[in-house]
This record gives structure tokens, C-alpha cells and sequence, in this order.
């Protein structure tokens, strides 16, 4: 599913009381897709890393008051306003530290403490409960490190695959005023991507082959927004060469001539 259209199908599960968890590679924006739509919507993103913790950091610490036993709620989950909880890189943590969040991802609650699930009005106008929870994770196929996510936990996510795609990535490039060289560039390797050696679809936004990048860098949205800095910066005359750029989207026209 591309970004856009992963926003959307995010909120709509938040307001049916659904927590989600995005796959996807890395670098294709699934961290950014989160924050901005905090931003968007005047809510704190608050990231928790389950891989950072114990399976009993959760529940909090036992104490005994008056002869019982009670349980100290973690200082980061308490006292926070309308927020989104995102546990990026879940399948990192270990299964035990993944099986304790089982109650918290299912009945927004761990032990006798409750997200706060009052309906909330956003900037943007939605309606959705103060408090939700958004996960994301690569996949073992990226050969990236993860851990097998047990069945009950991925069964009590609302799953969606994340796709990169050049025409979102490219209207983010031009409203951050990333240099119309690099757009262009990215531009023509993905109208041609099919002819290139590596035949990504992609072209050279993302291109990611295990085999060959077992031990070296690759591109991703992540890193092609890294490149343009390495770039001279724009001086103020450079701006008939920043509306040539765009002028040759419109016409279609991918190299800089």
C-alpha cells in the first residue's frame, strides 16, 4: 500500500478502536509516515522500542503498600496527553518482551493501567481515541534482524505492507526543496527502471537485492533524501533552475538537458 493511502487506512482503524502495525523494508518512510501524521494532527509521537526493554519493564515494578502488593506503572506510559504510542522496530524485541505487550495491543491496558480512550477531536478535525498504538518492523527478508512474531500478537494488529512509490516520494522532494537534479535523476531511472541491470520497479529510489547488497549500501527514500545535502546548497539565483526542473515533469521530460 502506498504512504498515502496507508495514512488513511491508519486513522480509519484507530476509529474503529484497532491498533496497526505496519511491514514494510527499510528506509521506504514508515517512521516518517507516523511522525508526520502526529504533526498533522497535533498529537505526541511517543516511541517506545520494546526491543529496549524487559518482559516485566511493562507492568512496572511490584511494591507492597499496606500489606499488598501493588504495581508501579512505568513513568513513560503515564501521565500522557493525546498521543500516539509507536512501537517502531517490534519485531526486534525478543518473544518475551513481545508477548507482554499482548494485553497492551488488544485491550489498550497492562495490568491495572488503562490507555486513555476518550474520543478526541484532531487539528485535522477526526475523531479517534486519545491514545493509540502504531507498530512498525522490517521483514526477514530484508535481512534485518528480527524476531518471529508470534500469531496471537500479529493477530491482534491490523496489518498493512508499506510500498514505496516515486510519485509520493517526488511530491515530498519538491515541497522540501530537494535539488531538481537529484528528483530528476530518480525520475528517469524510474520510468526506465524496467532496462536497468537491476531491474527494479523502483528504479533507483529503492532497489534492495539481498544477494548483492549482503554487505553494502543501498538506495532507499531514506537515503536518497540523505543524498541532496551532499549537493551544493541552492543560492537565490537558483531558482530559475528549481522551476526549469519542475517545468520538465510536466513535460514529461526526465534529464536535465
Amino acid at each position: 500500500m502506498r504512504i498515502p493511502k496507508v495514512a488513511r487506512f491508519i486513522r480509519g482503524q484507530e476509529k474503529a478502536g484497532n491498533a496497526v502495525m505496519m511491514k514494510a523494508p527499510p528506509g521506504v518512510g514508515k517512521s516518517d509516515v507516523v511522525r508526520q501524521m502526529c504533526v498533522e494532527e497535533g498529537l505526541e509521537c511517543f516511541d517506545i522500542r520494546l526491543s529496549l526493554l524487559n518482559p516485566v519493564d511493562l507492568r512496572g515494578i511490584p511494591i507492597v503498600v499496606d500489606d499488598r502488593v501493588r504495581w508501579m506503572t512505568p513513568e513513560f506510559l503515564m501521565n500522557r496527553g493525546p498521543c500516539r504510542f509507536f512501537l517502531d522496530e517490534i519485531n526486534v524485541a525478543p518473544p518475551a518482551t513481545q508477548a507482554a505487550a499482548y494485553q497492551w495491543v488488544l485491550d489498550h491496558r497492562i495490568g491495572e493501567w488503562q490507555m486513555d480512550r476518550e474520543i478526541h477531536t484532531t487539528k485535522l478535525g477526526n475523531k479517534r481515541p486519545k491514545q493509540t498504538i502504531v507498530a512498525a518492523g522490517n521483514r526477514a527478508t530484508d535481512q534485518a534482524f528480527v524476531h518471529q512474531m508470534g500469531a496471537p500478537l500479529r493477530n491482534r494488529f491490523a496489518l498493512v505492507d508499506v510500498e514505496p512509490h516515486f510519485d509520493d516520494w517526488k511530491e515530498w522532494a519538491l515541497n522540501a526543496r530537494v535539488s531538481h537534479l537529484v528528483i530528476n535523476f530518480l525520475a528517469y531511472t524510474a520510468r526506465v527502471g524496467a532496462g536497468l541491470q537491476a531491474e527494479s520497479k523502483y528504479g533507483l529510489l529503492f532497489f534492495f537485492d539481498p544477494a548483492q547488497h549482503a554487505q553494502s549500501a543501498f538506495p532507499t527514500p531514506r537515503s536518497c533524501r540523505k543524498g541532496p545535502y551532499a549537493l551544493p546548497p541552492r543560492s537565490s539565483q537558483d531558482h530559475v533552475g528549481a522551476n526549469r526542473g519542475k517545468r520538465c515533469y510536466h513535460r514529461r521530460l526526465y534529464v536535465e538537458g
